[in-house]
């Protein structure tokens, strides 16, 4: 089970205020002594789609004050595939330091829906491209020298 009293699990900081759950997960507020409400939950959602993205937390420190530093500095990206580019500025918005401006679930449903839709247009946009595709050629035992000429494909 879960021990309260595990220094992994609950803050240092406040005495009166015990903030129970995985330390790289809490928002800078929490770590500052305040009650946990939904800015923080959308900080820590903010955490697990970085993880997800990525592959690695945002914040990391070898202590859990090494992690309040890190949590108190500007959300840094790694070099990712252009794929996760698009994320950046959302991940930017639920990352955000300041709770009050942080962003709030009914926009991240407005974002993800957007984002959607783009991902759509592009996948309708790609899918009425002609594709290219390229003749095999013979083994080469049995290659006479001619050339194939490229063929379009219907990708329906």
């Amino acid at each position: 089970g879960v021990n309260e009293d595990s220094p992994s699990l609950v803050s240092p900081l406040s005495p009166k205020t015990k903030a129970l759950g995985t330390p790289a997960f809490l928002s800078p507020e929490v770590f500052d002594g305040a009650e946990p409400g939904a800015p923080a939950d959308m900080w820590a959602f903010g955490v697990t789609l970085y993880t997800m993205i990525y592959g690695l937390l945002p914040f990391t420190g070898a202590s859990y004050f090494a992690l309040k530093e890190s949590v108190q500095r500007d959300v840094r990206f790694p070099p990712a595939a252009p794929q996760a580019r698009k994320w950046a500025d959302l991940l930017r918005r639920l990352l955000c330091r300041d709770a009050s401006k942080r962003m709030t679930a009914p926009e991240l449903a407005d974002a993800v829906a957007e984002l959607s839709s783009k991902a759509a247009a592009q996948a309708k946009r790609r899918a009425s491209r002609p594709q290219i595709a390229f003749a095999a050629a013979p083994p080469c035992a049995e290659r006479t020298g001619e050339q194939r000429p490229f063929t379009e494909v219907d990708p329906r």
